[in-house]
């Protein structure tokens, strides 16, 4: 894969050796058969009738761990023989399992939402213009399937002001078909990636999600207007980190639920 950044992705130093100490929130399952420790993955859950709902189940996610006090889980729920609770775990890395010396009781909370709100084009010299509260655009018939189309998004400045950025491999034309409709509603960047790219970046996460320890991967647009590929990975395996040489730096975002030298506290 070749992109116009000469610099690539580096994760070794995200790569769990045996000794090395980590830490991190999450959803612990105990059955009979195992101790697992589970990301906050997103979960949809049907709706159980009190005292209905099915026993605690691991996910297949997550990993080993040593070293829990279940008693002392957050929100802990037994049943069936099973228990499932929350907790912040800080331990030692070994064997692929989690030696646990620290733990507390902590909840999840929900990730923040990154806001887009100055657009990477120079604004008009009156502003962006303003509309009525709640400001939008109609993209209706907008072709998203031209291959020269590689971030769509709106950036709000404000809450009546919208302005559509797109990052393009075809500034020129793009601009010259977008400006009669949107007016100064517009900003058009230069791609810095293909959206072929983009693409194969996407599709060898979702192919090799199992194997490369990933729970969750999606598109996202920064701040510059840019695509950027998400990844969020239970831990940086050494086979994902190589394939992640070959991505130009920029391109691709990786976080790690594990990861080496970890935050001391659940905050």
């Amino acid at each position: 894969m070749r992109g116009s950044d000469t610099s690539h992705v580096r994760m070794e130093h995200l790569i769990l050796a045996d000794g090395a100490r980590t830490a991190a929130l999450g959803r612990v399952v105990a059955t009979a058969d195992s101790v697992t420790f589970e990301p906050p993955l997103p979960r949809a859950e049907p709706l159980f009738a009190p005292g209905r709902e099915p026993p605690p189940q691991p996910s297949g996610l997550g990993i080993a761990v040593e070293g829990v006090d279940l008693d002392a889980l957050a929100d802990r729920r037994a049943k069936g023989g099973a228990v499932e609770g929350w907790a912040w775990l800080a331990g030692v890395w070994r064997s692929e399992m989690l030696v646990v010396d620290i733990q507390e009781p902590a909840l999840p909370t929900a990730r923040p939402t990154k806001e887009l709100r100055e657009p990477p084009c120079t604004a008009p010299a009156a502003g962006w213009p303003r509309g009525a509260d709640g400001e939008n655009l109609d993209l209706a018939g907008f072709q998203h399937d031209d291959e020269a189309l590689v971030a769509i998004s709106l950036f709000r400045p404000s809450a009546r002001q919208v302005v559509l950025v797109v990052a393009t491999t075809d500034p020129g034309r793009i601009e010259r078909e977008l400006r009669p409709r949107f007016d100064q509603r517009v900003c058009v960047v230069a791609s810095t990636w293909t959206k072929a790219q983009v693409d194969e970046v996407t599709a060898a996460l979702r192919i090799n999600m199992r194997a490369w320890r990933l729970y969750q991967t999606g598109l996202a647009v920064r701040e510059d207007g840019q695509a950027e590929v998400n990844a969020d990975a239970v831990l940086v395996t050494e086979q994902f980190a190589s394939w992640a040489e070959h991505v130009p730096d920029g391109l691709l975002r990786v976080d790690p639920w594990l990861a080496p030298n970890a935050a001391a506290g659940p905050t």
